[in-house]
């Protein structure tokens, strides 16, 4: 029934608020209303309308992170990578990704990229990492930190590293999850 998600900002700097299922009339297109679910968007609602073309922009608050910046409908780009690192080289793996790491988080294009230690197997770690759309992620693959890292790491890994790359439609980055919340 409709075509995407889409969170619209009004002209004048307004912002569209309704109740969760709602239906709004905005200059002639029909929007469904829902509560947003994404942190520090205070007031922002999602709107879902029938019409809008995915490229328009998807702004219905403030993007996380950047003050007064709206938010436009992307691709972000979420990379997964399990790096089976040699056992003798395993418990030093922060240690010796630490300047990749660090040069990544600092490219403008990147959204997270943190590392996790496999508590079932202590030399399998864990890389999650999430890029702001294609271009950062083809800068990111292009930097001389990048080129540098994958230049050293067939020497730290005990196989071949396995990846799961996803674009993830109008995905700003990670958003509270709705099962679970502190008594």
């Amino acid at each position: 029934m409709t075509s995407g998600l889409w969170l619209v900002d009004l002209p004048g700097g307004g912002w569209v608020t309704a109740g969760g299922g709602a239906l709004v009339l905005f200059f002639g297109l029909v929007l469904l209303v829902r509560e947003s679910h994404r942190p520090g968007w205070g007031p922002a609602h999602h709107l879902a309308a029938a019409t809008r073309p995915r490229d328009v922009l998807v702004a219905a608050g403030r993007r996380p992170g950047v003050a007064g910046a709206p938010h436009y409908a992307r691709d972000m780009i979420l990379i997964v990578v399990k790096w089976p690192v040699k056992p003798e080289l395993s418990d030093r793996w922060p240690e010796l990704v630490r300047e990749f790491t660090d040069a990544v988080r600092a490219e403008p294009g990147n959204l997270f990229f943190d590392w996790s230690r496999s508590v079932e197997d202590p030399n399998l770690w864990t890389l999650v990492e999430g890029f702001r759309d294609d271009e950062a992620g083809k800068t990111h693959v292009a930097s001389d930190h990048f080129q540098k890292a994958i230049s050293e790491m067939p020497d730290h890994v005990a196989a071949q590293p396995q990846i799961i790359y996803v674009e993830a439609p109008d995905v700003a980055g990670f958003g509270p999850m709705g099962e679970v919340q502190p008594r």
